[in-house]
């Protein structure tokens, strides 16, 4: 990474921290002072009625206390452990768009670190650790098979294999969901280090107050007690800290062919291209979980997974057809193999179940297939209305 890549890259996370220390500020603008002032503007009789209001605007600042002080632990750790000097540099402004992505990692929050949704997180992560440990039935064997997750998030799949003793890189493109799982993957915090209140945001479906204002114990593991357990395992055989690895950057860009059509330069950097021929034929598994819908284009995805593994891996799915990209107005640049520049729409591939398994198939070989199961999504479910995906599930083999 050059110089001007390395400049933009800290920007971004001055950014995306910046956008956590403005989580309170934010919260008062958008959620408190409105509330507030609606009651403020009520009539004598109606203030009468709603006495408790005032009361629930304080749980409302005293929640977002809470969040504002794990979010602080996180920017701390990462500013010091990234080598960003926030006491000189400071904090800058950070837009809507900003907050609600913040607002969003406390949802994923609860979604992969927390007690509450292991049910959720049950439906697709057993279905691929079942399948790994058919295939490995002997721990001691799992440090040899290398398996890459796209997509990654917080990192909550990672380190269920990793504590099952496989080898595990995961890829993420958002830092504010790397940023998070550098935090509460890589400081090992204690089991219920930090209490978070995911759903102060929602008004709409709650059935009480009380519901709505619950604490959230994160993690809901011992990290550091998961893995010295399985490093008596291993012994001198293998470092369970040479398990876990994580990569920043597009999917396509780190573990795709060379010959792909990709808005971002650094596709064409002498040293994205060799780190794509190193990942050719690298992985014995590559798994995704609510993933592919991102792309703009699955063909792209298509290869990489391809490119990716090695001849007879595995491709892992579990997910819904959601198109990340459907309504977008944005457009694309793309620059093809010569470097001849385009530009075409983010949106316009979105493709149905049909499609997405007649194209597969021609760089896999389906050995199972499972469609409508329904799963939650970083699901509250405790309030009274619930969205539930129709996710498929596929193992296929490279061709």
């Amino acid at each position: 990474m050059d110089s001007k890549d390395l400049e933009e890259e800290y920007k971004a996370i001055h950014q995306v921290l910046s956008a956590f220390h403005n989580y309170t500020k934010h919260t008062q603008y958008t959620l408190i002072e409105p509330k507030r002032k609606r009651y403020e503007a009520l009539t004598a009789r109606d203030k009468d009625l709603l006495s408790w209001f005032p009361g629930y605007i304080t749980q409302i600042e005293a929640a977002v206390d809470s969040n504002q002080q794990f979010f602080n632990a996180m920017v701390n750790h990462v500013s010091t452990n990234w080598g960003i000097e926030l006491e000189k540099i400071g904090f800058i402004e950070t837009s809507a768009s900003d907050y609600e992505k913040v607002k969003k990692c406390l949802k994923q929050c609860y979604r992969e670190w927390s007690l509450e949704a292991q049910n959720e997180r049950d439906i697709s992560f057993h279905r691929t650790l079942d399948h790994l440990v058919f295939k490995y039935p002997d721990i001691r064997t799992r440090p040899n098979c290398k398996i890459l997750i796209p997509g990654c998030g917080l990192g909550r799949q990672n380190f269920e294999l990793i504590r099952e003793g496989f080898q595990v890189q995961g890829n993420e493109f958002d830092y504010f969901m790397i940023l998070i799982s550098s935090f509460l993957v890589n400081d090992r915090l204690s089991k219920a280090a930090y209490q978070i209140h995911p759903f102060i945001h929602d008004g709409s479906h709650q059935r009480s107050r009380v519901s709505q204002f619950r604490p959230i114990n994160i993690p809901d593991i011992d990290q550091i007690q998961q893995l010295s357990t399985l490093q008596r395992t291993f012994g001198n055989d293998a470092d369970v800290m040479d398990l876990m690895s994580i990569t920043t950057g597009s999917f396509i860009d780190l573990y795709g062919p060379n010959d792909k059509q990709i808005v971002e330069s650094s596709y064409f950097t002498k040293s994205s291209g060799q780190f794509r021929d190193e990942n050719k034929g690298k992985f014995d598994f590559v798994i995704s979980s609510f993933f592919i819908d991102t792309a703009c284009n699955y063909l792209e995805y298509l290869d990489t997974f391809s490119h990716c593994l090695k001849d007879n891996g595995e491709w892992i799915n579990f997910g819904p057809l959601q198109w990340h990209f459907e309504n977008s107005m944005e457009n694309l640049d793309i620059r093809d193999g010569f470097g001849i520049p385009s530009t075409v729409p983010l949106s316009g591939l979105e493709l149905s179940r049909e499609d997405v398994l007649e194209l597969t198939r021609n760089l896999f070989t389906f050995e199972a297939l499972e469609t409508g199961i329904k799963s939650p999504f970083a699901s509250d479910d405790s309030c009274s209305s619930k969205f539930l995906y129709d996710c498929d599930f596929w193992i296929a083999k490279k061709k």
